[in-house]
């Protein structure tokens, strides 16, 4: 795939029931929607395509050290940047995604969503 554009946006889903930790109680949960488009090569020349993404982390880091706004700056200022950087060098593929960011860690929700050929994030 050959990204052309990506798109970020953070969803406020109310839950059905508060969640409530020694330290909280939350009435909603913060999601991250990723849209990647872009053109693949198909039999008859490109091909457009969009995929799409998801990134469920905590709104904040009291749980375990993935939160939202950490997982949109990794996706902004690593992920995305690293994945269209290396397009001039290989096809971007399922296949070849977890080896072009296997030297960034610990952002283990957007590293994984962004490993799937359908998800990446950042501004455009």
């Amino acid at each position: 795939m050959h990204i052309e554009s990506v798109e970020l946006r953070e969803l406020r889903i109310p839950l059905v029931s508060p969640f409530t930790t020694s330290f909280s109680t939350q009435l909603e949960r913060n999601t991250l929607v990723l849209k990647v488009s872009g053109t693949t090569d198909g039999p008859n020349g490109p091909v457009e395509t969009v995929g799409w993404g998801e990134c469920g982390s905590l709104s904040d880091p009291y749980y375990n050290s993935e939160y939202t706004a950490g997982a949109r700056a990794m996706l902004r200022e690593y992920l995305v940047p690293t994945l269209r950087k290396s397009q001039s060098d290989q096809p971007l593929t399922a296949e070849t995604v977890g080896s072009v960011l296997h030297h960034i860690t610990e952002c283990r929700s957007s590293t994984s969503t962004s490993r799937s050929p359908s998800s990446c994030s950042s501004v455009r």
